[in-house]
């Protein structure tokens, strides 16, 4: 993890819009081992964005059919689909859902990956800790 650009990341988001927008937004994280986030997801929690968590793409889709989040962060694969974060993607936006969706994986960053997930609808697609977290705030903002 690239600890000192996240928090640089994290001072330089500290406007007063931004801190009062990430106060009231909330976030969908689908991974199925979430563990592997989590100093990402506390960053996040430490500007006040409330951050839920599903290890399927079965159990997004039913905390998307109760909860309004301003985004949804997914990983790529989860077993047995390697490329859940499309399936997840496709779903969401079958539902009629067009919450900023960004892909967060192994090899995300590879330019055919960034085309592939713009094309599907993803706002974004990176392996950077500090690349999503750019995305997340920029979501968050354009979310409001």
């Amino acid at each position: 993890m690239e600890t000192e650009e996240v928090a640089g990341l994290v001072q330089d988001a500290l406007t007063p819009r931004a801190l009062k927008k990430a106060a009231t937004a909330s976030l969908l994280w689908v991974d199925d081992v979430p563990e592997n986030n989590s100093y990402l997801r506390k960053s996040l929690e430490t500007l006040g964005v409330h951050v839920a968590i599903a290890r399927s793409t079965e159990e997004a889709m039913r905390l998307l059919e109760k909860n309004t989040y301003n985004v949804v962060i997914s990983d790529m694969g989860r077993p047995p689909d390697s490329r859940a974060g499309y399936t997840l993607l496709e779903q969401i936006r079958m539902s009629g859902n067009r919450v900023p969706y960004i892909i967060y994986a192994n090899g995300a960053s590879d330019p055919e990956h960034k085309r592939e997930a713009r094309l599907k609808g993803a706002f974004g697609s990176t392996n950077r800790s500090s690349e999503v977290f750019s995305l997340i705030v920029e979501a968050i903002q354009s979310a409001f």
